[in-house]
């Protein structure tokens, strides 16, 4: 039952996202084409059109249908820092919302020059170790939701990400509340360790150096 509001609540972020995008002021944004490499990550190219900033593009993981832990076999994933689209090379810029949800993966790594990890990203995965580059910027609402094998997050971002609400917790049942989840480490940078404790404080017993 919990699942089901939880994806209900999703789908509610995205056509919000979605009808917010189609309003600003003539801005414009559309899936270009799409490829999934060996791994099984599938990337999409986005043009956005009429911004603030100028017309860009940018490239977001938005599938995972690789391999998945079975039995004895551990599998690891690496989101690269780059993808080659119809004979061009891009930047990753965002794991999408759902890519790793229920996914039984072992390890995710992301490479450095990716900035956002989206709502739900991992939600319900079964992950035990996660790591995330100097260049994260961004972790969405819900993005760790009951990943309840979730043992430490190699975060190595000097200043702390923007973070959304529920981002590293789960569900308890038994008490109808949402807690930090105590099992895991989140572990930063030294220099950093202070400021994350500031920055993340609902989540400072479970922050490490």
């Amino acid at each position: 039952m919990k699942k089901k509001i939880l994806i209900f609540a999703l789908s509610a972020i995205i056509v919000i996202a979605a009808f917010a995008g189609g309003c600003a002021e003539g801005q414009t944004e559309e899936a270009v084409t799409s490829v999934t490499d060996d791994a099984g990550l599938t990337y999409t190219l986005f043009s956005v059109k009429g911004s603030p900033q100028g017309d860009y593009s940018y490239v977001k993981v938005t599938a995972y249908s690789g391999k998945e832990d079975s039995g004895n076999t551990i599998v690891k994933v690496t989101v690269p820092s780059e993808v080659t689209i119809d004979g061009t090379v891009h930047k990753v810029n965002v794991v999408g919302s759902l890519v790793f949800y229920e996914k039984n993966v072992s390890e995710v790594e992301i490479s450095e020059g990716v900035e956002q990890i989206e709502s739900f990203a991992f939600g319900y995965c079964g992950a035990t170790t996660v790591t995330l580059p100097s260049t994260i910027k961004k972790i969405g609402e819900y993005a760790f939701i009951n990943c309840n094998s979730l043992r430490k997050i190699n975060l190595n971002a000097t200043t702390p990400p923007e973070i959304g609400g529920y981002a590293f917790m789960f569900y308890r049942e038994d008490h109808n509340v949402y807690e930090v989840n105590s099992i895991l480490q989140i572990k930063v940078p030294k220099s950093a360790y202070d400021a994350y404790k500031s920055a993340w404080s609902e989540y400072e017993k479970i922050i490490v150096k």
